[in-house]
């Protein structure tokens, strides 16, 4: 227990040396220290901190968390790993570089070093092919059904656990689908309703 005190102290030291440094003395300062302590624990060398962090008892030092602040960096922690998770979950889903740079902000290293992180080839990541008409419609059907989610990201996971198709696929398709108006007809005789298109003539709202 000794060496964990004697550690936490020398840490302490080091972090005091360097808010020093760095001329912010006024974090220094906060610390309950006196102007001219801080400027000794700068000039020591680190054979003479790690002497004094040593010599140092429990009553020189105490610690004072904020919880509810330290809570809010908990949360802000788990939605980070949250996110993670579902950054790689859609890379794996077939999600293209130019889809995570705009729902994610990933840059190209980061979209390559995640692809290399879950082992996945380069190949194939080029040109989307549009799916076949029948997958199509199963996307448009799998799309409104998830109409209750309002991140856009879980919506894309949700048509792609639905469908089976890539994510860059289902992107791609809402895109055009926005951009005309232009969506399948969800028949049951599949009817074209007169047009030698899968697409009808009225898309969604919006």
């Amino acid at each position: 227990m000794d060496n964990v005190h004697a550690e936490y102290n020398l840490q302490t030291l080091l972090y005091v040396a360097r808010l020093a440094s760095a001329e912010d003395y006024a974090t220094a300062l906060s610390l309950g220290l006196r102007p001219e302590q801080v400027d000794r624990i700068r000039n020591l060398s680190l054979e003479a901190l790690h002497e004094l962090a040593l010599g140092m008892n429990g009553r020189i030092m105490t610690v004072c968390f904020d919880p509810d602040a330290l809570n809010t960096a908990f949360r802000i922690l788990q939605r980070r790993a949250e996110e993670r998770r579902l950054c790689m979950d859609m890379i794996v889903a077939g999600a293209s570089f130019s889809v995570m740079n705009e729902l994610f902000g990933l840059n190209k290293p980061a979209y390559s070093g995640y692809r290399k992180l879950l082992g996945l080839s380069d190949l194939g990541i080029g040109r989307t092919e549009k799916p076949p008409e029948d997958q199509q419609k199963a996307i448009w059907r799998a799309w409104l059904e998830s109409d209750a989610l309002t991140d856009l990201r879980d919506r894309l996971m949700a048509v792609h656990r639905a469908t089976r198709a890539e994510i860059r696929a289902i992107w791609a398709l809402i895109k055009e689908w926005e951009a005309t108006g232009l969506t399948p007809i969800l028949d049951e005789a599949s009817s074209m309703n007169g047009r030698d298109k899968p697409f009808a003539s009225e898309g969604r709202d919006g």
